[in-house]
């Protein structure tokens, strides 16, 4: 099957179109070829259009330059697949030493954070929350304006890498799932 796939990706290409649409590429490819496979779209996408649809989201990942994730016709996600600085925003898992009954509600005020989820800490004297922030720079000022006002302490700050696996999971629903397609 993967042999069928190169051919009629060459017979694709013989006409040299503006626009490539490309319907789970790599289906029946083995390893290799799927890894020699990606580097062919990426370039391609120097000279031309390229949308590629498909539910490998590691093949999107490793393909696009931009996903966009469709849920009953409709766009539900669509941003760079690789955001640049955190655009998009990013979790940041907290960890602090020390108790303050203050510190949970003003950690949702801060003007960065979108979302605060308490998490299971280590030890009885800490406290460890998933934070969504906007901007992890302001985050990080907050922060430490908030932590020092309250006499606690961080005891780690590790950002927490979202993946497009992530991503889809969180826009989708299990009874109707939406389908993936990129544009390099």
């Amino acid at each position: 099957k993967g042999m069928k796939q190169r051919v009629g990706f060459a017979q694709a290409l013989c006409g040299d179109p503006q626009l490539l649409l490309l319907d789970e590429p790599t289906a029946g490819f083995d390893p290799t070829q799927a890894a020699d496979f990606r580097p062919l779209v990426r370039s391609l996408a120097n000279t031309h259009t390229v949308v590629v649809s498909s539910h490998i989201l590691s093949e999107i990942e490793a393909m696009c330059d931009r996903v966009c994730i469709m849920k009953s016709g409709r766009v539900v996600y669509d941003q760079p697949v690789h955001p640049v600085n955190g655009a998009t925003g990013s979790a940041i898992r907290l960890v602090i030493g020390g108790r303050n009954a203050a510190f949970l509600p003003s950690l949702r005020l801060l003007p960065s954070v979108r979302k605060v989820t308490l998490l299971d800490a280590d030890a009885p004297d800490q406290l460890a929350v998933l934070a969504a922030v906007d901007d992890t720079h302001a985050f990080g000022r907050e922060l430490a304006t908030l932590v020092s006002g309250m006499e606690l302490s961080i005891l780690s700050l590790t950002p927490v890498e979202r993946t497009l696996e992530d991503i889809f999971l969180n826009v989708s629903r299990a009874d109707q799932l939406p389908t993936g397609v990129c544009v390099s």
